[in-house]
């Protein structure tokens, strides 16, 4: 991984609440936070926490996944009404709710910046217009949806209205003029891909999926049949908890 540049002025700096966050001493003078949200204990990895494996970091390593944690990139593309309409539309996609977890990745930010720097998938399909363009007129299309199917705005429907919106974006059967000027297939999958590599790309969900966090500089040992590295988190499914034993094959 390398090293990402210093932050730009303007870039928010977000502080773990008192509640969920503990120091751990580690080498080189550096200390840090655990990760304590609900990824913690769910899933397949209980009481998992990838930053355990800070002290086998190298300070530019750190530094970058830090960045990641801390700071937020401030909006620059979008207009605030598209930001509160991509904010809910990503957190559907993904399942995440910021009412109820404060750990919540802040995906809206992350987009933003990719767009802001016009970074693209290195391709367009045949018929789409340019990526910037694609996703300003993908929000006034999903809010037209919206105003059709309920008669409200996007961002003012509740969340099972909003996952209805999902639901039918995926499925391609959203109502709306604006669609005809993007196909809703290939709007879907790039706001799709890009939601979950950027969701997938922090370490509060390193934790839910037990993934080690970068092997640098300390690299990889085991290359071949699937093996676990030593510092690797063994998955424990929730239905085998508590000694019960799994169900005859």
């Amino acid at each position: 991984m390398r090293p990402r540049p210093r932050p730009e002025a303007g870039r928010t700096k977000v502080k773990a609440p008192p509640s969920h966050r503990q120091e751990l001493a580690l080498p080189r003078g550096r200390r840090a936070r655990r990760i304590e949200s609900r990824y913690i204990n769910t899933g397949y990895y209980p009481g998992y926490d990838v930053l355990d494996q800070q002290g086998h970091w190298d300070q530019p390593t750190w530094e970058a996944i830090r960045q990641r944690m801390e700071e937020i990139p401030p909006l620059r593309f979008f207009t605030r009404d598209e930001a509160e309409i991509y904010r809910r539309l990503c957190d559907e996609i993904v399942g995440q709710d910021a009412e109820r977890d404060p750990w919540t990745v802040p995906i809206v930010h992350f987009l933003d910046a990719k767009l802001h720097r016009n970074e693209t998938d290195g391709y367009r399909f045949a018929g789409m217009p340019p990526m910037r363009e694609a996703f300003r007129l993908g929000a006034a299309a999903v809010d037209e949806s919206a105003q059709r199917l309920f008669g409200r705005a996007f961002t003012a429907l509740d969340r099972e209205q909003r996952r209805e919106v999902v639901r039918r974006l995926a499925a391609q059967e959203l109502p709306g003029r604006k669609w005809r000027r993007l196909n809703p297939k290939h709007f879907w999958h790039h706001l799709a891909t890009a939601t979950v590599a950027i969701f997938y790309a922090h370490p509060y969900l390193w934790n839910e999926i037990g993934f080690g966090g970068p092997a640098y500089p300390r690299g990889y040992m085991r290359l071949v049949n699937g093996e676990a590295e030593p510092w690797e988190a063994r998955e424990e499914r929730a239905a085998l908890r508590g000694g019960a034993k799994p169900a005859a094959a």
